[in-house]
């Protein structure tokens, strides 16, 4: 299933994949969804739904950071930390691609985030981030903006423009 919406709608263990493709040529779809389909355990992420939903309200990453402060619970505290260490850059074009899709249907969002992927990798942030991370391990990464109001709008307006075709501009 997806995360929080119908990205998906039965799971089938990788183990059953050839029977349910073998099935699938005798049988109808349904039929061989009754037979394969699992149920899915409940999820944290559906359990913690409504307190995501309110921390992470439309506003800016200033107003989401002061409605997490003022819960006192220690997913909200966890969440801080995690904002705390991930990258300013990181952070502001999460926010940036999140305000673009409101707007835009799947296609149009998928086709946005792997050209800021994309542009994000030539970014010194891409680096630093595996090298403390996975190389070092010592997660004590040093970002190149100090915050996230010090990330460039122009920065991210580059890794995130679309031409008018809805495609790629050139590589961010």
């Amino acid at each position: 299933m997806g995360l929080t919406g119908a990205l998906a709608t039965h799971l089938v263990a990788s183990t059953d994949l050839p029977a349910f493709t073998a099935a699938l040529d005798d049988t109808g779809l349904d039929d061989v969804l009754d037979k394969f389909a699992r149920p899915t355990a409940t999820s944290t992420l559906s359990e913690l739904r409504t307190h995501v939903d309110s921390a992470f309200a439309p506003g800016s990453l200033t107003e989401i950071r002061t409605r997490l402060h003022e819960r006192e619970s220690e997913w909200a505290q966890t969440t801080l930390n995690q904002l705390d260490t991930a990258s300013p850059l990181c952070l502001r074009l999460t926010d940036e691609l999140l305000g673009l899709g409101i707007d835009d249907d799947l296609e149009g969002c998928l086709r946005r985030e792997l050209h800021a992927a994309t542009g994000l990798i030539r970014e010194s942030d891409f680096a630093e981030g595996i090298r403390a991370t996975l190389v070092d391990k010592t997660r004590d990464a040093r970002w190149s903006h100090p915050g996230t109001d010090a990330v460039p709008h122009e920065l991210l307006r580059r890794l995130v423009q679309l031409s008018p075709d809805r495609t790629p501009t050139s590589p961010p």
